[in-house]
């Protein structure tokens, strides 16, 4: 009697769904690290755009807005939906005012709040 050599059904059939579900896995992280690696990334960019927002607020006003020195104001920047807030204005010295900034970025309108960041500005008084 001659003995064979190889591996049975079942062994086959184990080692296939044993690779199967190490395949899956690895796919599986490989898709949940790029959706935290999108979502770093827009929280980032959403953080920069709150920061420039709250520099600057004439992007939110638009190409025919004459600014008076508030600067209450919302609008879509960068793909996001960006609220900037201004109070608290006080005089600083002689031409200069003091602001308090809020900008708070969302997903969309009503969306998702992705960065929110709140300084104070000094700049000259408006004429």
């Amino acid at each position: 009697m001659t003995r064979q050599t190889g591996f049975t059904f079942f062994e086959v059939l184990a080692a296939l769904i044993v690779l199967t579900i190490g395949v899956f896995s690895a796919i599986t992280l490989v898709v949940y690290g790029l959706r935290l690696s999108a979502l770093a990334n827009g929280r980032a960019t959403g953080m920069a755009t709150a920061v420039s927002v709250a520099a600057d607020a004439l992007p939110l006003l638009g190409p025919d807005h004459t600014w008076t020195g508030g600067a209450n104001a919302s609008g879509r920047i960068n793909g996001f939906w960006v609220t900037r807030v201004e109070d608290d204005r006080q005089a600083a010295g002689p031409e200069l005012v003091s602001a308090a900034v809020h900008v708070d970025v969302y997903e969309s309108l009503g969306g998702r709040l992705v960065a929110s960041f709140d300084t104070r500005i000094l700049r000259r008084a408006p004429p």
